[in-house]
């Protein structure tokens, strides 16, 4: 077998694969697939398959496969011997064993990428679920303690029972007993809360994830 042309190929010249198989180009399109932009088809027991090859005729671009392209040599400048076939049991056998090994490389290589994924994609679970320890680990970091009225209004910081920061926390002295004095923003919502920092008030004794602590015990 001689080498692959592309050039010879695409004007009509007789191709086969490695191990003898007769295919045929269906086009040439550079622009569709960079890497593999030569259309062939081949038969096999399994039906007609349309697979893609590199412009060198490579199945495989990185290594050598049963199913690379060659041009077909003429009978007159062939050099190899002539191998008789002493019947049709014996045709039948190696077309037979040439389709098996033809498919058995095809699912081979399916396999690879498919193994590639998967690994490229337990990486970035990995690495997700690494994230969230981290993120757990500095939640559970956080120290809270008693919530002080005087202390908050003279700037100590305050947070939530969740772990949320308030921001623009202000106390308004003079208003009515009825209402929670205390504002803060929180998620982009104006929250109410007693002078105890209880989120809940008018004699609901219930913890609430947005009850404020201080986030410090400095006097």
């Amino acid at each position: 077998m001689k080498p692959f042309n592309l050039a010879l190929a695409l004007t009509g010249d007789k191709v086969v694969t490695r191990d003898g198989n007769m295919v045929d180009i269906l086009g040439y399109d550079n622009t569709e697939n960079e890497s593999h932009p030569l259309l062939v088809q081949s038969k096999s027991f399994l039906g007609i398959t349309n697979d893609k090859y590199t412009k060198e005729g490579k199945y495989i671009s990185f290594m050598d496969s049963n199913m690379d392209l060659f041009m077909e040599e003429s009978e007159d400048s062939s050099n190899m011997n002539v191998v008789d076939i002493k019947s049709d049991l014996s045709k039948n056998r190696d077309f037979l064993e040439h389709v098996k090994r033809q498919e058995i490389e095809k699912l081979g290589f399916r396999i690879f990428k498919m193994e590639l994924t998967v690994s490229t994609l337990t990486e970035k679970l990995d690495a997700l679920s690494e994230k969230i320890d981290e993120k757990i680990d500095e939640e559970k970091e956080v120290e809270m303690y008693p919530f002080d009225l005087e202390r908050m209004i003279a700037g100590s910081p305050i947070i939530c029972r969740n772990g949320v920061t308030p921001t623009q926390a202000s106390y308004f002295s003079t208003v009515c007993c009825d209402y929670n004095p205390i504002c803060c923003v929180i998620n982009g919502e104006i929250e109410t809360f007693s002078n105890k920092g209880r989120y809940f008030s008018n004699g609901i004794d219930e913890d609430h994830e947005l009850d404020l602590f201080m986030k410090n015990n400095e006097g």
